[in-house]
């Protein structure tokens, strides 16, 4: 299992699975129901009305009362780790690439923003594997290689000063912000 998501509208938890495809538990029924069955399936998530989804080759996807509406038209963000849609209204995706996507409810990308101090997008390897957002619009994004990065939603830029103790720079799997906006980092 790459991804676990409760839906409130449906009532449902969604499960993306390596190599097993996408499926979700309807938990009124307490029955499964597989919608596909081989593809790799990394990222969930849920805003308003509808469900996105990051797989193995594909862009964003959208999903609305169980049947695929939009499949991503991106030449870029094809293979989606991480989905997190923030507080700008806005879809944000981290990708098998050097950039965080935004993208708009549509799954349309509206742009990418490299954080590797680049000026081009490539597969380098290093790629964001987890966001998250503070209360103060800052996207936090933990990357494959780079360790910790945060991106202002305002500003659109990623934010140089940053202080950790320690300083994160391995592989981060997860982060998670509590009640307090404390932020929790998973870290290798």
């Amino acid at each position: 299992i790459n991804a676990l998501k409760y839906d409130a509208h449906r009532n449902v938890i969604w499960i993306a699975l390596n190599n097993g495809g996408l499926c979700f538990i309807d938990l009124s029924t307490k029955k499964l129901k597989v919608l596909e069955k081989e593809r790799t399936f990394y990222s969930v998530c849920t805003k308003d009305t509808f469900a996105y989804f990051g797989a193995l080759g594909t862009s964003l996807r959208k999903y609305n009362d169980f049947e695929i509406k939009d499949k991503g038209n991106s030449n870029y963000a094809n293979t989606i780790n991480a989905i997190f849609a923030a507080s700008d209204g806005h879809i944000w995706c981290g990708a098998w690439d050097n950039a965080i996507h935004q993208f708009d409810s549509k799954t349309q990308l509206q742009k990418s923003y490299l954080f590797d101090g680049s000026k081009k997008l490539d597969s380098s390897g290093d790629e964001i594997l987890t966001i998250s957002e503070d209360d103060h619009h800052n996207l936090w994004l933990g990357t494959k290689f780079s360790g910790l990065l945060l991106f202002n939603l305002i500003t659109k830029t990623f934010v140089e000063e940053l202080e950790c103790s320690p300083t994160i720079t391995s592989r981060i799997n997860y982060i998670f912000k509590d009640s307090y906006n404390r932020m929790w980092i998973c870290a290798n």
